[in-house]
């Protein structure tokens, strides 16, 4: 349950204060497990629940895209083994990877660590599983947005109109934004790091690149349906 409630928690809260308490909550229950040296989550829960709900939103992005049922299942097993699972694990390497070299307060001492958190015997560091979980709260909602809350738009967006680029790339850009938010709330609870408003850049990046996309008649989901048609075919 307490992972069907971050799953509703990560779709909903849009507020700094709420998404905060969501993490707060989080470390508050693995602080709680003892003195074990971890922040990820235990089970596999949660990346379950979230591979259930991209099987059912993959379907019906399929149905949008008049694909038939072979077609449906390979385009399922695409996005939910590569689009998501392997890509997943290459963005949570990523963090994994930068947080640890670039962010880690070398200045906090196990004293001062220890009470916000896991007993720490070693020096503070960002486990790849934390990095996992934080990539996976941000996910689900940019999830929602592209490929759910966008579904009953596409065939505006599809066509090669003004508007349907505007929707369509505002759609990208909002859960890119939400995606690199989430993210930075998730590093930012980490009371070991530092310099974690860094993570939020990459979002003036994306409003240039949505700007010029308007300008170039750029339509992100329209590539994105060819990318997938092109994978299928």
């Amino acid at each position: 349950m307490a992972d069907v409630a971050t799953l509703y928690w990560a779709a909903t809260c849009v507020q700094e204060f709420q998404l905060s308490q969501m993490y707060v909550h989080r470390l508050q229950y693995v602080k709680s497990s003892g003195s074990r040296q971890q922040w990820a989550r235990d089970d596999p829960a949660f990346l379950v629940l979230m591979m259930v709900f991209l099987i059912f939103t993959s379907l019906g992005f399929a149905f949008c895209m008049s694909l038939n049922a072979i077609q449906s299942v390979e385009f399922v097993l695409w996005v939910v083994f590569v689009d998501f699972i392997a890509i997943s694990l290459l963005q949570a390497t990523f963090f994994w990877i930068i947080t640890n070299h670039f962010f880690v307060d070398s200045s906090k001492s196990r004293p001062q660590l220890n009470g916000l958190g896991p007993f720490v015997e070693t020096d503070p560091q960002v486990e790849w599983g934390y990095a996992f979980d934080v990539h996976l709260n941000g996910f689900f909602p940019a999830l929602c947005i592209l490929h759910l809350l966008q579904l009953p738009f596409l065939y505006i967006i599809l066509q090669n109109w003004f508007i349907g680029r505007l929707l369509g790339n505002t759609f990208w850009l909002t859960s890119f934004t939400y995606y690199t938010y989430i993210t930075f709330l998730g590093y930012r609870t980490l009371p070991f790091l530092k310099r974690t408003t860094v993570l939020l850049w990459p979002v003036t990046a994306a409003i240039v690149i949505y700007v010029v996309s308007l300008i170039m008649k750029w339509n992100f989901t329209l590539f994105l349906c060819h990318f997938y048609q092109f994978r299928l075919f």
